[in-house]
């Protein structure tokens, strides 16, 4: 689960992301061999200055759906600015939820348990990197998935000529970023620190028919 906390005329927005392994064949069961694709499965863009009170409401009334329930999930929420006092209010409401601040800077930080550090720069250059390689998925029928898809095409990328490395930034001012940064706050923590390669009986095949590629690509 991630959610973005907004600020004065922004949007809130709170995204539900399952990450599945599989193997390239039913038959092969070599962890070594795993792959991971996300499947966005819920979005929700919080109308206009919707009290925090709500926003916690409803992160603890999903939280708390049977689906939801197991060891293998995590709630990461924006906690920069006034998203702080949000997520104290959700963890009253006994959602254990892990906070990042995000920053401008370059470097990812964890001050103290529960809390990251991270550059906006980072986590959006791994959610683009996901989309590109096709590891990102968007299940049909999830609402603002049109949005989503407009957001995500507003990023476009900068060559560092010293560094030759490339990042990516909003070439759109206009175009909010609320439900990208839900959903990359959630792959982020999974790519980064959720654990990985778990295998439960048979493997996972991958199965997209009910999903569709961000950038239309399918």
């Amino acid at each position: 689960m991630g959610l973005d906390i907004g600020r004065a005329q922004d949007y809130s927005a709170l995204s539900i992301v399952a990450r599945k392994w599989f193997t390239p064949n039913a038959e092969d069961l070599d962890p070594k061999r795993l792959l991971s694709r996300y499947y966005v499965m819920y979005m929700r863009r919080f109308e206009l200055n919707t009290p925090y009170e709500i926003v916690e409401q409803e992160v603890a009334r999903l939280w708390g759906m049977p689906e939801m329930n197991g060891t293998r999930n995590w709630a990461i929420g924006d906690m920069t600015g006034v998203g702080a006092p949000v997520m104290e209010g959700i963890r009253r409401k006994r959602v254990p939820m892990i906070g990042v601040v995000i920053t401008g800077g370059e470097t990812v930080s964890q001050p103290q348990p529960n809390e990251y550090h991270v550059p906006k720069e980072a986590l959006v250059t791994q959610l683009v990197k996901l989309a590109q390689n096709g590891r990102l998925k968007v299940m049909k029928g999830v609402r603002y998935q049109d949005e989503f898809r407009e957001e995500l095409g507003a990023f476009g990328y900068k060559i560092n000529k010293g560094s030759s490395t490339v990042s990516y930034e909003s070439i759109e001012n206009a175009v909010h970023d609320d439900l990208v940064i839900s959903v990359a706050l959630a792959t982020w923590f999974a790519e980064s620190h959720a654990p990985a390669k778990v295998m439960v009986g048979q493997s996972f095949q991958s199965n997209d028919y009910k999903s569709y590629d961000p950038y239309g690509r399918n």
